[in-house]
């Protein structure tokens, strides 16, 4: 399930490892076979380095929200959490 085309651009998917799935809650129960298709990389395996980029301003962000929720400021978390939902949403929606 690789993505055909250039590979100078893209790497391998961080959330799945290449393998294009990822493995649900119910996992080990079902022994197994209750594995997701990737959100980031789409089943794909890869993902672009913009995409990798992303994942580092998004871990920061993430961090702010969680700070300024530790400190009682609720309303920058809010706008904090904003910006990093369009920046999730946009990573999931780009098209592969």
């Amino acid at each position: 399930m690789r993505e055909r085309g250039s590979t100078v651009d893209r790497v391998e998917c961080p959330v799945c490892c290449g393998r294009g799935t990822t493995r649900g809650r119910a996992f080990g129960l079902t022994g197994g076979t209750a594995a997701y298709v990737c959100g980031l990389c789409h089943g794909h395996g890869v993902v672009s380095r913009a995409q990798i980029a992303e994942l580092a301003r998004l871990r920061l962000l993430v961090q702010r929200v969680a700070d300024l929720m530790q400190v009682g400021d609720a309303d920058a978390a809010a706008r904090a959490f904003r910006v990093a939902f369009r920046i999730a949403s946009s990573m999931l929606d780009a098209e592969q």
